[in-house]
């Protein structure tokens, strides 16, 4: 069994590998065909009406692909989180093209949006299409899923390991040993393919040449703490903003409708249909004057890693900072596809290099220890915005090719994660999570998990008890589980027990649960809540 999965998890991270792999060069064309259009535009600026409109039809036809595949839009992993839990069920294909398509798009706009939320998407949507003919159960399918989710981290940023990190840290929370085989199989395959196109070096070609020394690390836990608070107000304005340009939108599609009492009953009218599809073009308009005043600021993000080092001056680095966080979050409230994952990485890298710059002349610290403090401020906004900070530290360190300063990069890390915490900021992923888990029972559609079609249909879910959570230290008959759902089997220390309801569980146990599959959702949340 072990042989046949990772023989199937090869397949998914090849596949995963070559799919993200053309979809990388692709983005890597059009941005370089960007900078190409904005010095043309800054050299004749006359021809500037024309890609303003160019700009408003990619506009109109992102806007389109993202109103008719929902869960294409935005980042896509809370897509694929949902997806595993059981609280969506879509077309892997259609959103897949969907995915590949209309993240190209918004690039060919400017939008500041990364391309790793698409990339772990398409490869748990690749997954989860070879699932159907390979896969041996639906439990597999959904390892698969998983194994297809770190395969597109890993080849997106060439980092498996980060990879396979990211696949318990955020979406499974669980360690089991059928995860981790085929995570690690799909994240390394998926690798292996992507270096044969793009090389073996690093994504982010960031020196450092000189391990930071232990009488500076009273500066980490200031940028630690400085990278909480801004990791706090990043997640609260990127929330903030989507929801309220979501609310905006919906009550100007709405104005047809209202003003027809006769079409209202029969849903959107044609106009509000074409009014949803608009949605990301004025967002896309927005790039056009940044491009023309401060072209670093659009796209992923890599041209504005370009401009951080120690000749910068703090007005070049602040003005960065502010564009790229506006453009940023607007950009993700107009649903187009595409991530957030390297853009909150460009901003880190922004916050680490005022920060250094502060240090070196306020301070006098070394110019040579400049870098140092960006690239730790990286995984520091990763680990306080998305709230996964061993995945951050791991992620740094294999894209800038240097293990030797894990040890700064750490504890920049855990400060910012707790400070975070402290201020209660949700984790970006949850709070995105949660919006689409409300838009699907709002739309009626997309979502499925708890729908009556699947009635009759048994499924078994697995837990793991958690230290310190709710069951830790319970009897069976006192776990509040959905009515119809049987915990079925207690593995503890590698030996069966079957339980009673007089069974208590310790941290650690494994659990089985036979349920209904029209209540996995309702299961999974109950799951969340009780075990973890």
């Amino acid at each position: 069994m072990r042989v046949s999965l990772v023989l199937k998890s090869l397949l998914v991270g090849a596949c995963t590998g070559g799919c993200v792999a053309a979809y990388r060069w692709l983005l890597m064309g059009i941005e370089s065909g960007l900078d190409a259009v904005y010095e043309g535009l800054r050299a004749e600026p006359g021809r500037l009406p024309l890609w303003a409109l160019a700009t408003a039809g990619i506009g109109l036809a992102v806007g389109a692909i993202a109103a008719k595949n929902r869960m294409a839009s935005g980042s896509g992993i809370p897509q694929v989180t949902g997806l595993i839990r059981g609280y969506f069920r879509y077309d892997w294909l259609r959103v897949l093209l969907a995915k590949f398509f209309g993240g190209a798009l918004a690039f060919c706009a400017g939008a500041a949006l990364g391309r790793e939320g698409p990339s772990i998407q398409m490869g748990a949507c690749i997954a989860d299409g070879l699932g159907g003919g390979i896969a041996s159960s639906r439990t597999e399918r959904k390892v698969l899923i998983a194994g297809g989710a770190s395969a597109g981290l890993a080849a997106a940023f060439g980092a498996p390991l980060a990879g396979v990190l990211f696949a318990f840290e955020e979406i499974f929370r669980y360690l089991s040993p059928a995860l981790l085989l085929a995570t690690t199989v799909a994240a390394m395959s998926a690798d292996y393919v992507t270096n044969w196109v793009f090389g073996m070096e690093p994504v982010f070609d960031i020196p450092v040449p000189e391990a930071l020394p232990l009488r500076l690390y009273g500066l980490l836990i200031a940028l630690g703490v400085l990278l909480g608070v801004f990791g706090a107000v990043y997640n609260r304005a990127l929330i903030g903003v989507q929801q309220g340009y979501a609310g905006l939108w919906r009550r100007l599609c709405l104005l047809p409708v209202a003003a027809s009492a006769r079409r209202a009953r029969a849903g959107m009218t044609r106009l509000s249909a074409f009014l949803a599809w608009c949605k990301p073009a004025p967002v896309f308009l927005l790039a056009l004057p940044i491009g023309m005043l401060l072209p670093a600021a659009l796209g992923s993000g890599t041209a504005a890693l370009g401009q951080i080092g120690p000749a910068a001056g703090l007005g070049l680095l602040a003005a960065l900072l502010l564009v790229r966080f506006a453009f940023s979050v607007t950009s993700f409230a107009s649903g187009s596809p595409g991530g957030i994952f390297l853009p909150l990485l460009i901003l880190g890298a922004l916050v680490g290099g005022l920060f250094a710059t502060a240090c070196v002349q306020l301070f006098g610290v070394d110019p040579v220890f400049y870098n140092n403090f960006v690239v730790m401020a990286m995984a520091g906004a990763f680990a306080a915005i998305v709230r996964a900070p061993i995945t951050g530290i791991v992620l740094l360190t294999e894209m800038t090719g240097s293990f030797t300063h894990l040890l700064p990069i750490t504890v920049v890390s855990i400060c910012a994660y707790v400070t975070a915490e402290v201020l209660k900021s949700a984790p970006v992923y949850e709070s995105l999570l949660k919006g689409f888990l409300g838009g699907a029972a709002k739309d009626g559609g997309d979502g499925g998990g708890d729908g009556g079609g699947d009635s009759g249909a048994h499924i078994m879910l697995q837990a793991v008890v958690h230290l310190g959570s709710r069951a830790a230290g319970r009897a069976v008959k006192d776990l509040s589980l959905p009515q119809g759902c049987l915990l079925v089997a207690v593995t503890r220390g590698g030996r069966d027990i079957v339980p009673s309801g007089a069974t208590v569980l310790r941290e650690s146990d494994r659990v089985l649960i036979l349920c209904d599959r029209s209540k996995e959702a309702k299961l999974r949340r109950a799951l969340d809540e009780t075990f973890c």
